[in-house]
């Protein structure tokens, strides 16, 4: 018996455009993100690969006089059908929005602070003040993105101070954070 497989995400007709250029960077995009799969984007330099990615999550709005046109479609969170991203307008929608798709980008990014602050910030501002749920929600986050072992100990070092490797994991360990239910 073959296992039917919900789109996550539908990106249906978009284009985008960057400010003060008349040719948009992705033109009619179409794409289905399935659950439990992975979807690789693949292409030479400067195709619109991490022009894509952002859009995903609305991160283009930071900087004024981006446009998009078409739909992204995300599942809401109860499973009963797809919220279009891009109608969205308020704050609290797209803080929501980036936190449930984060990005992990090439250059790792580490906050200036702790190992544990790092994985932890993002469930502080959800709300989790409960000192055991942090530590048992940090631990789980940093196991799940192999890097426990290796700062288990240290936990209270500057994140900044990590090789490049366990930088990356560690954002990995931060978004991860987010997911744990």
């Amino acid at each position: 018996m073959s296992e039917t497989l919900r789109d996550m995400m539908q990106v249906k007709g978009l284009f985008f455009t960057y400010p003060n250029m008349d040719e948009p960077a992705l033109k009619n995009i179409d794409l289905p993100i399935r659950e439990r799969r992975i979807t690789a984007l693949i292409g030479p330099s400067g195709c619109g690969k991490s022009t894509l990615l952002r859009a995903l999550n609305r991160i283009h709005d930071l900087y004024p006089g981006c446009r998009y046109e078409g739909e992204i479609n995300l599942m809401r969170l109860d499973g009963s059908g797809y919220e279009n991203i891009l109608a969205w307008k308020k704050e609290n929608e797209l803080i929501q929005l980036r936190q449930r798709v984060g990005m992990i980008f090439q250059k790792p990014t580490p906050f200036p602070m702790s190992i544990y602050d790092n994985v932890a910030y993002g469930l502080k501002i959800q709300g989790i003040k409960k000192q055991s749920e942090l530590d048992d929600r940090v631990e789980q986050a940093l196991r799940d993105a192999a890097l426990w072992d290796e700062v288990k100990d240290s936990l209270n070092r500057d994140a900044r101070g990590l090789s490049g490797g366990q930088q990356q994991r560690l954002c990995i360990a931060r978004s991860v954070a987010l997911s744990q239910r």
